[in-house]
């Protein structure tokens, strides 16, 4: 029977976190100001309004720690403690979208992941996973939790608490891979309060605390001591929950995962340090909002097709700018190359306040295909190496800004025997580009044969289809040999002697629609040109559809 294995991210004190997500001019590191967050709604105090002082305080910086400010303090006790601290109201809707995005990154390492409705803690399962590969799993959760604007601590565990508090309380970061019958000496030297994380209820609060306090009182300070008091005596003197604090110490924990539930608007927005007016402050922006989409759109397995930048001025309306991504990436250095050429283009009445990052379309990440035997037994050969994928995107990008979103394009075949309809343009990459391409080309269905059968794909040679097809065939003059004279092509005002032809090959149908009814050649003339010719039988007319570079 496959152990369930738990991989837990602990964020410290998320609440700053989220503060500086939204707002970079604020820091969570030690060199950091003295900031705190305030246990209010901005709907309350405003997003730029004074916190009321009789406020309580969710989380503070280390530079607030060291001036002797608290969690749990009031805001008037702080700013006596810490004359210059910048308190903070909690965003709620931000709170929400850094739970999403922790989610989202996290998904890309499992299938099913949870989140504390305070945002401290998540788990992904790992269920599956090889034990040598935990460790490496570990350090890439913690390295795209970074990218996206998060500060974390992972451990591997079977259980959830046991994940949790060695995540939260460990101190040595080495030890974080907990095998399966390695959960009561990972918990044996963490401190009780670790066990504050299970009350999560308002029930639980209310028995567990009493709990606590008790093995405050005894001088039980490590989970080791708690799990060697026995369990139904804890149950009749400190109430049921002090029995699951036992059973949670010993390592048991039979707590199932509650998958969290990612909606699917991707949406990311920061607030700027200071009102922008030039290209590069915005640009700087929007590296760090690439860099968190990005994360988020890994965590899905998809790439960006469309982005929309967002721009909150700060005396006139809101302007938004549409990215079109030539080709579909989650590359931050493409997204930015691409919008310098939007934001050098853009004339704005007023500086930008706020900006925000929405991913308009998406598509299933694709891999790019590689030379199949350079660097087997030779080196690779730079001559012959594929183009960069990322290098592509930013020159279409330009294209793109400088001619126009339809001025850059792939042709994908389309169902259709016609040569000049056997193609509809679309975007370069992308599978869900290609169907909708492929619908409107197509808006009455599958084109039919007269019996109502799909009709069945021409198989002709290669060799004998044009480089280039134009899009309206030019009219031509075709005389056969007769009475001993050669066959002759009168084209683009030559006349030319016929060396060879091939043919006929019938292309008819669309009676429904558009009939048509052709035999076309390919004819090589005496002077060496090669072209591509039919008759048309409806009207009994010859026209030039093909040439041969």
């Amino acid at each position: 029977m496959t152990r369930t294995r738990l991989l837990a991210a602990f964020f410290p004190s998320f609440p700053l976190q989220v503060a500086v997500r939204s707002t970079p001019g604020l820091k969570a590191g030690p060199d950091a100001g003295a900031f705190a967050v305030a246990d209010v709604d901005v709907a309350i105090a405003g997003r730029r309004g004074e916190v009321p002082p009789n406020v309580d305080l969710l989380a503070v910086s280390a530079a607030a720690r060291r001036a002797g400010v608290r969690a749990g303090m009031t805001v008037t006790q702080a700013r006596v403690a810490c004359p210059g601290i910048v308190v903070r109201a909690k965003d709620g809707a931000a709170h929400e979208a850094a739970r999403i995005a922790a989610a989202e990154v996290l998904s890309g390492f499992g299938p099913r992941v949870e989140v504390t409705a305070d945002g401290a803690a998540a788990w992904v399962d790992l269920t599956g996973e090889s034990p040598s590969r935990e460790h490496a799993i570990t350090r890439e959760a913690l390295l795209a939790l970074r990218r996206a604007g998060f500060v974390a601590r992972a451990a591997v565990a079977s259980q959830k608490f046991t994940a949790r508090a060695v995540a939260e309380h460990a101190r040595a970061a080495r030890n974080t891979v907990i095998t399966a019958g390695g959960a009561r000496e990972a918990l044996a030297a963490l401190p009780v309060a670790a066990l504050a994380a299970d009350l999560a209820t308002p029930e639980a609060r209310r028995t567990g605390a009493h709990a606590l306090h008790a093995f405050a009182r005894l001088g039980v300070r490590t989970l080791e001591e708690v799990a060697r008091l026995p369990a139904d005596t804890l149950a009749r003197r400190f109430g049921a929950h002090a029995a699951r604090f036992s059973a949670l110490a010993r390592g048991e924990d039979p707590t199932p995962l509650v998958p969290f539930r990612i909606p699917e608007a991707l949406f990311e927005r920061v607030e700027m340090p200071a009102p922008a007016e030039t290209v590069e402050p915005m640009l700087f922006a929007l590296k760090m909002l690439a860099d968190r989409v990005g994360a988020r759109l890994a965590g899905r397995s998809r790439a960006a097709a469309k982005l929309a930048v967002h721009l909150v001025l700060e005396h006139e309306a809101a302007q938004m700018l549409d990215l079109r991504l030539p080709r579909p990436t989650t590359v931050t250095k493409t997204i930015l190359e691409i919008a310098r050429e939007r934001f050098s283009a853009l004339t704005l009445p007023d500086a930008v306040s706020e900006m925000a990052l929405e991913v308009v379309d998406s598509v299933p990440t694709r891999r790019t295909q590689l030379a199949l035997f350079d660097g087997l037994d030779r080196p690779i050969d730079p001559k012959r190496a594929p183009p960069s994928p990322e290098r592509l995107a930013v020159t279409l990008g330009r294209l793109a800004t400088a001619f126009g979103d339809g001025a850059v394009f792939a042709a994908r075949l389309a169902d259709e025997h016609r040569p000049e309809a056997a193609y509809v343009p679309a975007p370069l990459d992308g599978e869900t580009a290609g169907i909708a391409a492929e619908a409107e080309a197509f808006p009455r269905g599958k084109r039919a044969t007269s019996a109502g059968t799909p009709a069945p794909a021409p198989t002709p040679d290669p060799a004998l289809r044009p480089t280039r097809v134009l899009r309206e065939p030019e009219p031509v003059s075709f005389y056969p040999p007769a009475h001993g004279r050669d066959a002759e092509l009168v084209v683009r005002g030559a006349r030319l002697r016929v060396g060879s032809i091939v043919g006929p090959e019938r292309q008819s149908g669309a009676w429904w629609d558009a009939p048509y009814d052709r035999d076309y050649y390919f004819v090589r003339t005496d002077d060496g040109s090669a072209w591509w010719i039919f008759h048309d039988r409806a009207v009994d007319t010859w026209r030039l559809h093909g040439l041969f570079d």
